[in-house]
């Protein structure tokens, strides 16, 4: 990984060098503009540059090469060798990543040849949204599943004070279809009916989106009390009203505990090795489960999210790289995807921790703030690109230990994803 990197920045120096700096200029690509995030605000972070042309592009023989560059303030300024001159199949994977952990997206660019500095927007081909905010690095943000109660602040809190008032209205529709049924005088009726007014009030304030079930209690008690008032004789009548009234309350306890049941289930398939031999020309992989939705998944080659569409193929289990992405020897691919399936754990998502530690470019030892479980979930980035848990570092428990190689050094940035 580290090799890639260095080799990418001695290509682009190599070309900055080869004639001058005067004819380099000439013969690069200058890529000045401001980056904003999606709400307009200037991006912050650091943009990871892939050359992702085929061996034949003049550039290396090995494909992707890449380097990173920090942005401040939203301000990008690099020099590129144009893609557009070069074989069929060349072009960059720009993957951008907030410093926060939060925003994340990658594009696709076509880079001309220019004696003017040029937009972003001149040579995007193509932009996908990542997770998490604007979108992790690993693909969508979703909800943990199944979700307890526990983990929606004070939800178990408003359920038992719907569950106690439900009750109480319970007792006292019982106690007016009573009197409604033993013949009671109108003024008894009249209290009874005020009584119901403020339990339901009171159970109205005690839940809120149940507003259809709430709306029927309302317009059920106002007919009632219309009832009472002038049909003060007209017992069967306000008998009918007081059994529409129950069955109301019967449709808001249903609806009480579907909240307490309910939730969807799904299981998580991580850093799983596509089956297939990545030797150059092979361009077909398979994974073991299907991935339910196909757009869950997020596939990694050498670190680099690949883009569907862009980079591969997916349908079913079969995994197909596109002309000029074909796997070479020694490339490390990794998958994460969801299935369909009924899990019997509730899991905790962490999304852009920045793991504890020093980065002074000796220390290898960081910590995360929970154990990763199962600890295959677990996506650690150093400056954007996914490291390789057999490769880069290793896992015990919450703390990550690196390789002497993979040592952070102290520009370097590092940020972890996982469930617990």
């Amino acid at each position: 990984m580290f090799n890639f990197r260095r080799l990418f920045v001695v290509i682009i120096l190599c070309a900055a060098f080869a004639a001058g700096s005067a004819s380099a200029q000439a013969n690069l690509t200058h890529i000045l503009d401001s980056i904003t995030n999606p709400d307009g605000s200037l991006f912050n972070g650091t943009v990871v540059i892939t050359w992702n042309g085929s061996p034949s592009s003049g550039v290396g023989t090995v494909a992707p090469l890449r380097s990173a560059t920090a942005v401040y303030g939203g301000a990008l300024s690099i020099f590129l060798a144009p893609t557009t001159t070069a074989p069929a199949g060349t072009y960059y994977v720009v993957a951008y990543n907030s410093s926060n952990g939060l925003i994340t997206w990658s594009e696709v660019w076509q880079v001309p040849p220019g004696a003017v500095p040029l937009s972003v927007s001149q040579v995007r081909q193509s932009s996908t949204k990542g997770p998490g905010g604007g979108s992790n690095g690993g693909g969508a943000q979703y909800a943990t599943l199944p979700i307890a109660i526990n983990q929606v602040t004070n939800l178990g809190t408003s359920l038992n004070t719907l569950n106690t008032s439900v009750a109480s209205l319970n007792s006292e529709l019982d106690a007016l279809a009573a009197q409604v049924n033993s013949g009671s005088s109108l003024p008894a009726l009249q209290a009874q009916v005020a009584a119901l007014s403020t339990t339901v009030a009171a159970l109205g304030v005690s839940v809120t989106g149940n507003t259809d079930s709430l709306g029927a209690l309302t317009t059920n008690l106002a007919a009632l009390t219309s009832t009472v008032n002038t049909n003060g004789d007209s017992l069967t009548a306000l008998g009918a009203t007081v059994g529409t009234l129950t069955t109301a309350v019967t449709n808001l306890t249903t609806t009480v505990n579907s909240l307490g049941a309910g939730g969807s289930n799904a299981l998580f398939v991580d850093s799983q090795t596509p089956a297939g031999t990545a030797n150059g020309t092979n361009n077909s992989f398979a994974l073991t489960q299907t991935p339910s939705p196909s757009a869950s998944l997020s596939l990694y080659r050498n670190g680099l999210l690949q883009m569907n569409g862009v980079n591969f193929t997916v349908a079913g289990t079969a995994l197909t790289f596109l002309a000029g992405n074909r796997p070479q020897s020694g490339d490390i691919l990794e998958a994460y995807y969801r299935v369909s399936g009924a899990s019997t754990s509730v899991a905790i998502f962490v999304d852009g921790e920045i793991p504890g530690g020093s980065i002074t470019g000796t220390n290898a030892t960081f910590t995360l703030a929970s154990s990763p479980s199962p600890v295959t979930s677990l996506r650690l980035y150093k400056n954007g690109v996914l490291l390789s848990p057999v490769n880069d570092f290793t896992l015990a428990g919450a703390t990550i230990t690196f390789v002497t190689a993979a040592i952070p050094q102290s520009a370097d940035t590092l940020q972890a994803s996982y469930r617990h």
